[in-house]
């Protein structure tokens, strides 16, 4: 009898350790594709100098979009992330990503331009608690000078 409990209970240390590993090893890749996506949105800002022109904005926005949605990445739904995007200030794609409007002259760089933070986001949930775990990732571009600041130098 010794024999069979010993052995259940070995099996179930190893179980334990099993599903840690696999659960450490989803999680290093899910946050590595997340880290992967939030530069390429970074690259496509700083490639099309984003800014606040309407409809060089709504193509850029389109451009991260059909980036996200190739990736598959898409948490629009998921009310955290629409709330931790609200309280940075930022602008929420269709697909998830935050895209935050700063500006340089707050203290980055003394000169006069915008920068952006991209956020992008890990959810996850707890299968036996049901909570949803939201974990930001974000980056910033580099300064995109605004035209305003070059019209302001040449007078």
């Amino acid at each position: 009898m010794r024999d069979s409990y010993g052995g259940a209970f070995m099996f179930s240390i190893v179980f334990t350790f099993i599903v840690l590993f696999i659960s450490f090893l989803a999680i290093t890749v899910n946050y590595a594709k997340v880290f992967r996506i939030k530069n390429g949105v970074i690259d496509i800002l700083e490639q099309n100098q984003y800014s606040n022109d309407d409809y060089r904005k709504s193509a850029v926005i389109d451009e991260i979009d059909s980036y996200l949605a190739g990736f598959g990445y898409t948490n629009g739904d998921n009310t955290g992330i629409s709330n931790h995007c609200k309280d940075e200030g930022g602008e929420f794609t269709k697909n998830g990503a935050c895209i935050v409007e700063l500006d340089a002259s707050d203290g980055r760089d003394s000169s006069a331009g915008i920068y952006y933070r991209v956020y992008v986001y890990i959810v996850g949930s707890i299968p036996l608690l049901g909570n949803n775990i939201v974990m930001p990732i974000s980056g910033d571009t580099d300064i995109i000078y605004a035209p305003d600041y070059y019209e302001e130098l040449e007078v």
